[in-house]
């Protein structure tokens, strides 16, 4: 540890052809301190004083290349950031999980089994509508975003990516953060019938940004993981009204047409434009761009691992779609649809005591 620089940062040696990973210290008191602690200053006081376009004005002007002491350099204390966003998640969820407890009791829920499912898809719902909104409001501006020719050529033009920029940093993290919490969740909650899937799922998400973070190339980060929010979100706003207002006679319509829009957003987006925009790109164009072009032979690490976990995923996918099909049909033949993917063995088993009692 250096006199004079921050604790959780330290420099680490590196050749020059690997210079791009070096991490970065940050000189306290240094005018590249005082910047970043002017524009804190600056969001918060934006913040207290409900100015939204100056928090957006300087969430998306701030990038980590304005702060740090060297050329091609990865972020830093990137496990500080995950820490204090997985921190920011548990709090989030705790408030809004007594929320969604009082909104059971006015309404009146009586059921434990429906109380309980409507406080977990409540908290889905509202994540994922603020994940999607809040990524593609970080990543839509981006120039590269829009140019979809060439199997998405874009993702890989510059390698190194260039530095991102805050809003897009807080949200890689607050992603990463979002699915470690979905795993310590997800094995303290009651054994659903796609427990082991589900948890393939969230340590292959986990890995695919680690790889895609380290090796610089934030870019196929915000693409994997924009793919993944909407269409959830039609869900989980489904599952929350079925459980809390039941089978009232406005309820079908809704929750049919929400579930319709679901399993065609899933399409669109986990098996279109995923497997024959991200991972096709993937496959050809960065190996095309990074390795043959530009010479990253260190690259080829990276991607032998990075393939393998696109391949899982695309095969959960699929897999997923199968079971949503099963429920398209069984409803199609009940007049009745209703997901049953994520249903735990005690949840059916609370469901036929009560409808004995």
């Amino acid at each position: 540890l250096r006199p004079g620089h921050c604790f959780f940062c330290r420099r680490k040696e590196r050749s020059e052809e690997a210079s791009y990973k070096t991490k970065v210290w940050l000189p306290i008191g240094g005018p590249k301190f005082k910047m970043v602690a002017d524009h804190v200053m600056n969001f918060t006081a934006a913040a207290l004083k409900g100015d939204l376009t100056g928090v957006l004005s300087i969430a998306s002007g701030l990038t980590f290349a304005d702060i740090v002491t060297e050329q091609n350099v990865d972020y830093p204390c990137l496990g500080v950031l995950i820490a204090v966003s997985f921190a920011a998640i548990s709090v989030i969820h705790f408030v809004f999980d007594l929320f969604a407890q009082a909104i059971v009791s006015i309404v009146g829920v009586k059921k434990e089994v429906k109380r309980q499912k409507f406080r977990e898809c409540f908290w889905h719902f509202v994540y994922y509508t603020v994940a999607t909104v809040w990524g593609l409001w970080a990543t839509a501006r981006e120039e590269w975003f829009w140019r979809t020719e060439d199997n998405y050529a874009s993702i890989w033009e510059e390698w190194p990516s260039p530095h991102p920029t805050i809003a897009q940093i807080a949200y890689l993290c607050t992603e990463v953060a979002y699915y470690m919490h979905g795993i310590f969740h997800h094995l303290c909650m009651p054994r659903r019938k796609d427990f082991w899937q589900m948890l393939v799922h969230h340590f292959v998400t986990i890995f695919l940004l680690y790889i895609s973070s380290m090796d610089m190339q934030y870019r196929i980060s915000l693409m994997i993981l924009l793919v993944h929010n909407p269409s959830d979100i039609f869900l989980e706003l489904a599952k929350s009204i079925r459980y809390l207002v039941g089978k009232k006679r406005w309820v079908k319509p809704v929750t049919d047409g929400l579930f319709a829009l679901f399993a065609l957003s899933w399409v669109a987006l986990r098996l279109v434009i995923l497997p024959f925009y991200i991972v096709n790109s993937t496959l050809f164009c960065s190996y095309e761009k990074i390795v043959t072009e530009k010479g990253g032979m260190r690259f080829l690490t990276s991607w032998y691992i990075f393939m393998p976990l696109m391949t899982i995923l695309q095969s959960l996918h699929v897999y997923w779609t199968y079971l949503i099909w099963r429920v398209i049909e069984k409803g199609l033949k009940a007049k009745d649809l209703e997901d049953s993917r994520s249903d735990s063995d005690s949840d059916d088993e609370g469901e036929k005591k009560e409808k004995k009692e």
